[in-house]
């Protein structure tokens, strides 16, 4: 039966892997008590044209990408895991290990490697409770299985 606006919808369960049992790694350590986790990668590209020649070409660039994660405050250090010797992080990685209680069984992970930590932070707001301490680590490699 269609709706006031005439759109039927069905609805399609246990299709949809769920976040609740996805494991991040940083720096060797397992984080907990992670509100938020984007990794990008990318290549630079640039067109190239010939005088003369309508055909485009593209140049390649060497492919790089960030990590940006959150987490609340913990027992623990501040960061820890975020920062190594010079901003070194031995490795990252993003593991589907379960299913959520109405969520499909993930299998899948990504490996995040040359990563170095750009930057750290902590935000605190007056109508919370919780502390938040952020980073931005830099990656060179990103794989995934």
């Amino acid at each position: 039966m269609a709706d006031i606006f005439g759109y039927e919808q069905n609805t399609k369960n246990n299709q949809i892997v769920s976040s609740d049992f996805s494991l991040i790694t940083i720096g060797g350590g397992t984080q907990s008590l992670m509100q938020d986790f984007r990794a990008n990668y990318g290549q630079k590209i640039e067109e190239v044209k010939s005088l003369g020649d309508p055909q485009i070409y593209w140049l390649t660039g060497s492919p790089a990408g960030s990590i940006e994660a959150s987490k609340l405050v913990g027992t623990g250090q501040f960061f820890e895991g975020w920062v190594g010797d010079c901003g070194r992080i031995n490795n990252a990685q993003l593991n589907q290990v379960g299913a959520g209680k109405c969520g499909v069984q993930g299998t899948g992970s990504l490996s995040f490697t040359g990563a170095v930590t750009e930057s750290v932070g902590v935000s605190l707001q007056s109508q919370q409770q919780t502390m938040t301490q952020n980073v931005k680590i830099r990656i060179s490699g990103m794989a995934g299985t």
